[in-house]
């Protein structure tokens, strides 16, 4: 058999070997471009047709401006974000940047899970105490050193909103006697005995409780000062929710009292989350009561309404209230991009660009002093300016009032004051809920 014999491979041409050189750059050089984009992730509580596109616009602008990183945002309701939160410090598997209310800050660990903020904010040369109102500024602080920044005002929390179309005498009330007054005589002249359709107030739902709005005014705690024990079952408390009693049935006792209401609430208001505002803003409720940043929430609905506000009718008098904690931002101390996560947290808490923009779409006031001074407020015409006056009789109050747990148990008050249930009975039952809470809390946080 005859032997194949191999010759050797011929030498590349000089040619040949340039083109493959140049093959092997390019090749790596597509690979260098192909390295994933550095990655953030984002909790957020911003909801509803309105807030979600507002802050996707206040992402898309940091975006515009950093189109190299990459950022994956989640949405949490106000409700789910502070057990998510809680899961997730237990996996250490927190985002790089998250929303939380600051009356979390023990709940979540401090400084385990929290990057203590002064390192980067003197390495940028910020001064938060310069920058903030002093209350929003204490507000960040935990242990005497900043874990977050505020990501909105709590400010104004006591604003009344009339509906000049249904109810055009623009004198304020006195207190909430006079207002309860008042809101008798304007629901008789404006239904028939035997049809409620237009209501002055449910007590119970809005853009913040009544209740809670009332006790805020008077200073009354739902807790003592360790926040280890609930005082809802106090007298001064059960007071005010008797105060809320009389409201309901001397306005509505004509057309059935809490049934009224509840019957309203299904065939007029409805019962998804813009129950909370259309309302109001189509002229079947002649008032509101709620935070600041309502008369957005209004107008988006109907730009045509006039409104005027005041500050809320209180027990004894008029006043404002401002709340002792707020929704703010913090960084995850294991991130692996802490600079862009900061860079990140700038944008949605202390830019013009970022949270000024965000607030002023929303008339809400900036927790940043210098930018409720900027032109885009105009937008909102006098209301705003008077609004800002209102917030001048501002109470703030000591702890947080956990609206995760009471807004939906109050919203079904009414149900089971028609069932049967006494206001005694019911508040004993919201103090023993609350307590459990702040046992789960507590064990939670090691204490």
């Amino acid at each position: 058999m005859a032997t194949r014999l191999r010759t050797a491979p011929k030498p590349l041409s000089r040619r040949h070997t340039l083109k493959l050189l140049l093959g092997a750059t390019l090749a790596l050089g597509s690979a260098s471009c192909r390295r994933p984009q550095p990655r953030l992730t984002l909790w957020h509580p911003w909801e509803g047709t309105r807030l979600k596109p507002l802050f996707q616009t206040t992402l898309d602008r940091f975006h515009d401006n950093n189109p190299n990183l990459e950022i994956t945002s989640k949405r949490h309701t106000h409700t789910t974000l502070r057990q998510a939160l809680i899961d997730a410090t237990r996996t250490q598997s927190l985002p790089d940047i998250f929303a939380l209310n600051t009356s979390w800050f023990k709940l979540l660990g401090g400084t385990q899970n929290l990057t203590p903020l002064d390192p980067l904010l003197a390495s940028h040369s910020i001064t938060l105490a310069k920058i903030l109102a002093p209350r929003k500024h204490n507000r960040c602080l935990h242990q005497n050193q900043p874990l977050a920044i505020p990501a909105v005002s709590v400010s104004g929390l006591g604003i009344l909103f009339q509906n000049i179309s249904l109810s055009p005498d623009p004198t304020p009330p006195k207190n909430w006697a006079d207002f309860t007054e008042k809101s008798r005589t304007l629901v008789q002249s404006l239904n028939t005995p035997d049809e409620l359709r237009i209501i002055a107030l449910d007590p119970y739902i809005g853009i913040s409780p009544t209740l809670f709005l009332l006790l805020m005014g008077k200073q009354i705690p739902i807790t003592n000062p360790t926040e280890r024990h609930s005082l809802l079952n106090s007298p001064e408390i059960l007071a005010i929710a008797e105060q809320l009693e009389t409201y309901i049935q001397r306005v509505y006792g004509p057309w059935g009292g809490h049934q009224a209401l509840l019957r309203w609430r299904l065939e007029v208001a409805g019962t998804d989350q813009s129950a909370l505002t259309n309302p109001f803003a189509h002229s079947h409720q002649a008032y509101a009561l709620g935070g600041h940043w309502g008369l957005g929430q209004f107008l988006s609905l109907n730009p045509k309404l006039k409104i005027i506000t005041h500050p809320i009718p209180g027990i004894d008098n008029a006043h404002g209230i401002s709340a002792a904690h707020h929704w703010a931002y913090a960084i995850n101390p294991r991130t692996p991009h802490p600079e862009l996560a900061w860079k990140l947290l700038h944008h949605l808490t202390l830019a013009p660009e970022g949270i000024g923009q965000f607030c002023a779409d929303q008339a809400r006031i900036s927790p940043v002093i210098a930018q409720n001074q900027s032109p885009l407020y105009d937008q909102w015409g006098p209301t705003w300016q008077n609004i800002q006056n209102i917030i001048t009789h501002d109470i703030p109050y000591p702890t947080s009032i956990h609206t995760e747990l009471f807004t939906p148990l109050l919203a079904n008050l009414s149900f089971r004051r028609v069932k049967g249930d006494s206001t005694h009975a019911i508040i004993s039952d919201f103090h023993q809920r609350f307590q459990n809470l702040l046992d789960q809390e507590n064990s939670s946080a090691g204490l």
